[in-house]
């Protein structure tokens, strides 16, 4: 009886670039660069491969059309403020969200997967210079954005002290990514210096 043969699953190639993480002069510059200027960068941490991977990966997921209307801190506000109040300016949001359910059903769980490597929260706590902790949030922990024409997501504080994102596509018009250095003095609703980086943000 001759054995049956069954293809095994290719290989995956690398998906992002781990050996920069080992780069002294780049884990100087990203701690620089978040002292300085409150985020960092790392130019070409995603391989081609990688891109492209992961891109289908989120493309084959269902993902929800996610439509709200909140505020900067993505609440409904707060009554006891004006209703003109910065605390109170609501904004419509949308945007496609692919949660992390929806990409723990996929083949390879690619995306997941360098969420969950350890070198990542290592490398970012590093440069944190303090102990960094994965989110629990059983959907909200890693996921993605698809983002069309008809999409706005608005500027908004976000819910954790530090947040990582990984592009995976230039968008092809609009699309600007507007960031805000140290435009959150604390973590307090009720911070009125909070409430005054809002009013002249928005």
């Amino acid at each position: 009886m001759s054995q049956s043969n069954i293809p095994s699953e290719s290989p995956i190639p690398a998906l992002v670039n781990w050996s920069l993480f080992d780069d002294p002069s780049i884990v100087q510059q990203c701690r620089d660069a978040l002292r300085n200027d409150g985020a960092m960068k790392i130019p070409n941490f995603a391989t081609s491969d990688g891109l492209n991977l992961l891109k289908d990966e989120i493309q084959s997921c269902p993902y929800n059309e996610s439509k709200q209307h909140y505020t900067a801190w993505q609440d409904q506000g707060d009554a006891r403020y004006p209703s003109n109040h910065p605390r109170n300016y609501k904004m419509h949001s949308s945007a496609g969200f692919v949660g992390r359910k929806s990409l723990q059903q996929t083949q390879r769980q690619l995306g997941v997967s360098i969420y969950e490597d350890d070198r990542m929260i290592q490398f970012l706590s590093s440069v944190a210079n303090k102990q960094l902790y994965r989110s629990e949030d059983a959907n909200g922990s890693v996921y993605s954005y698809r983002i069309t024409s008809h999409h706005n997501p608005p500027w908004h504080f976000d819910e954790s002290p530090y947040t990582a994102i990984l592009y995976l596509q230039n968008s092809e018009g609009g699309g600007e990514f507007d960031f805000v250095p140290w435009c959150r003095p604390s973590q307090s609703k009720d911070d009125i210096k909070g409430h005054e980086i809002v009013r002249q943000v928005l």
